[in-house]
């Protein structure tokens, strides 16, 4: 799905809301599991999640959408 320029930075800002968001969550996650294990398995666990993460979003479609020109808002 292509966007025209005026919703980019809404979508863009949107994005961000929802990660900034998260990491309070994520925290409070990590500090938990810290509790329950140690500092090593936290650190692993985060590692792990990234990697899963990356690897989801380079087999995902999203790789594959490109870009048009300012000017074409077809």
């Amino acid at each position: 799905m292509e966007l025209p320029s005026p919703s980019a930075a809404q979508v863009q800002q949107t994005g961000l809301w929802l990660i900034e968001g998260g990491r309070p969550f994520a925290a409070l996650a990590a500090g938990a599991l810290a509790t329950l294990t140690n500092v090593r398995t936290v650190m692993l666990t985060s590692v792990l999640v990234l990697l899963l993460s990356a690897t989801a979003l380079r087999r995902s479609p999203v790789r594959h959408l490109t870009t048009r020109d300012e000017g074409d808002l077809r």
